[in-house]
């Protein structure tokens, strides 16, 4: 695996992108995996409440990076976890070992005419650092 990475500035928020290759067999696996739980899981977006509408969206007790797919292993352990680190030192410039972190993560898949609107806590203000995948 290799990539190419830059922090930008937009506005007063920092962005880090990344820009991956070589990660065609991980994406089919994680494409599988995320099929297979569409098929097998409820789909929150039925739901009239949620801010996922059309489309798929895993439960929201369900936190998708803590699965045990190897997969999903991989994509936590050499991609997620590696970049947020990175942007905690260089976009925030923390320490990321002392450094309290929530990772909360879901998936959710959109088609022609579904939408989302911006997450929003429900129960108070917490502070969450996710993943949107599919």
């Amino acid at each position: 695996m290799t990539f190419d990475q830059r922090l930008e500035h937009h506005f007063s928020t920092p962005v880090l992108i990344q820009t991956h290759e070589g990660l065609e067999a991980l994406n089919q696996s994680l494409l599988h995996q995320i099929e297979s739980l569409k098929a097998t899981s409820k789909n929150a977006a039925e739901d009239p409440l949620n801010t996922t509408q059309g489309g798929f969206q895993s439960s929201p007790e369900f936190s998708y990076l803590d699965t045990d797919h190897p997969s999903v292993a991989s994509l936590r352990g050499e991609i997620i976890w590696p970049a947020i680190e990175t942007y905690l030192i260089e976009a925030l410039q923390v320490d990321p070992v002392f450094t309290p972190l929530t990772l909360s993560s879901w998936v959710v898949c959109l088609e022609s005419r579904d939408w989302q609107a911006p997450p929003y806590p429900s129960h108070g203000v917490r502070h969450h650092l996710w993943d949107l995948l599919c």
